[in-house]
């Protein structure tokens, strides 16, 4: 019997819609560069299909393998909990199904790389620039080890007066503290870069924030999502053929 591979991308959802649309449009330029005859995009959250509805629909275009693509940054509760969970569930709903599951992107220097491109997007780089990394957060700690592995990665390939990390949720410092904290200092600018992959509500929070924040004496810049550019595509695909070879060694 042929062996059908299909391929879940796995995003975190948002109730903000157009962020859900960009999502897909960058997933769909992806799948395109793909060899694979059964390619979805499903979300964990807010946004249909869910990853269910996905593997269902999968296995009724006769999937016989499916390999889970997590679009997530770092290794935090979605990839810890709901990842398995979702991976555990498949496997018994369809044991004639073979499934696996990569890991979330990780401190890669194609990440590195991105958040940098990111910046030099929106302004020039000197040593007076500094940069506010606001990530998502966790009540998992762990996340902080990867975050600030990414911030000494950066550190070495850019000449800036100081790069900081902050947080939406669950951490410390919060997003609030860090930018006031940042704008009492006697500083030219300040780069805001959102340690997100797509728009969202929680990125429109933090343009509210810091366009509440401006004056005639601060210059802040807010950067776009990471999105899945020219780095984080070839990284993706890296991660689905891995994938893909894992399961026809099976």
């Amino acid at each position: 019997m042929e062996k059908i591979q299909a391929i879940i991308y796995i995003a975190h959802g948002s109730r903000w819609v157009a962020g859900v649309e960009e999502a897909k449009r960058h997933v769909d330029r992806l799948m395109a560069e793909l060899p694979f005859p059964i390619q979805k995009l499903a979300f964990i959250d807010f946004a249909k299909p869910s990853v269910e509805e996905a593997v269902e629909a999968c296995v009724k275009e006769g999937a016989s393998r499916i390999a889970f693509i997590p679009l997530l940054l770092l290794e935090a509760g979605h990839a810890k909990k709901d990842l398995p969970a979702m991976l555990a569930q498949t496997q018994r709903k369809y044991p004639e199904v073979y499934v696996t599951a990569s890991k979330p992107f990780g401190v890669e220097e194609s990440i590195v790389d991105s958040v940098i491109a990111r910046i030099k997007e929106r302004t020039a780089i000197d040593k007076k620039t500094r940069i506010l990394l606001v990530a998502r957060g966790s009540s998992d700690a762990r996340i902080r080890k990867p975050l600030n592995q990414l911030v000494r990665r950066m550190q070495r390939k850019l000449d800036v007066n100081r790069i900081r990390v902050c947080y939406l949720v669950g951490q410390e410092p919060s997003f609030e503290e860090a930018l006031d904290e940042e704008l009492e200092k006697d500083a030219p600018s300040l780069v805001v870069v959102p340690y997100l992959l797509f728009d969202g509500l929680l990125l429109r929070y933090i343009i509210e924030e810091v366009e509440r924040k401006i004056s005639p004496y601060n210059n802040l810049i807010v950067c776009r999502p990471l999105g899945i550019d020219e780095n984080l595509s070839a990284l993706l695909k890296e991660k689905v053929w891995a994938s893909v070879v894992e399961e026809a060694r099976r």
